[in-house]
């Protein structure tokens, strides 16, 4: 079985997710690497929201928020 060694989304990307119908809310990744879950084709990263919380989330649902000007 091959795993492909790319990420979607790295340690310090800027990260949006949309969490019900509330507006998207906005995170830091301050962790890449936490654990691989090959069971739903995305991985989980440490993220800190714009809220204070820190939270271990799937990266599913996640967009990058485009930092090009």
């Amino acid at each position: 079985m091959e795993v492909k060694n790319t990420k979607r989304f790295h340690t310090g990307d800027l990260v949006g997710a949309d969490i019900g119908s509330y507006s998207e809310i906005y995170g830091i990744i301050i962790n890449d690497d936490v654990f691989h879950d090959s069971v739903n084709q995305g991985y989980y990263v440490k993220v800190r929201w714009t809220d204070g919380q820190v939270t271990t989330s799937n990266t599913l649902g996640m967009v990058k928020v485009r930092e090009e000007k």
